[in-house]
């Protein structure tokens, strides 16, 4: 289950402390306890090899730890979030400091009509999301607001704001 393109926890320590972190694991502990119970077998994994770009037989593998080591799992799935948030920042500008927070978003059902008007309705399983929120400010001034938010259609946005300084 090791991805090369993940950061472990330890290389966050610039950014977040080891405090912060460990909150973190708890609270994305708590909603993944209450998420899971929307998912079978076959759609958790489908879930996992979308929110971690994973194959098939990882996921599968992410899924049993998920049961029955949820420990690792939680750690993982922090890993998979900061390496996330991290790939958000820019590459060349040096962090002043960080002021963010974990956003929990729980899964819905969605319906969508398409196309509009024609009273042909479609019903989603909108799964849950997780993810790093809030500004970071940079040395040169700047500031970059990451936030994630729910929208009508059957997926989740990530996004990231960048302000130049005047």
């Amino acid at each position: 289950m090791s991805d090369p393109k993940r950061v472990p926890i330890p290389a966050a320590g610039k950014l977040f402390t080891t405090g912060q972190l460990e909150q973190w694991k708890d609270q994305i502990a708590v909603w993944w306890g209450k998420e899971k119970l929307r998912y079978d077998h076959k759609r958790t994994v489908e879930l996992f090899r979308k929110w971690f770009g994973v194959s098939k037989e990882e996921a599968i593998e992410m899924e049993f730890n998920s049961r029955e080591d949820p420990e690792k799992f939680i750690e993982h799935f922090l890993d998979s979030l900061v390496s996330d948030f991290k790939a958000k920042l820019h590459e060349k500008k040096r962090v002043a400091c960080v002021y963010v927070k974990m956003s929990f978003q729980h899964g819905a059902f969605a319906t969508t009509e398409f196309p509009a008007g024609s009273g042909r309705k479609f019903r989603h399983d909108v799964p849950g999301h997780a993810g790093i929120v809030g500004q970071v400010h940079y040395r040169d001034g700047s500031k970059q607001t990451v936030f994630q938010r729910f929208i009508s259609h059957p997926f989740w946005q990530y996004s990231h704001n960048t302000v130049q300084p005047k």
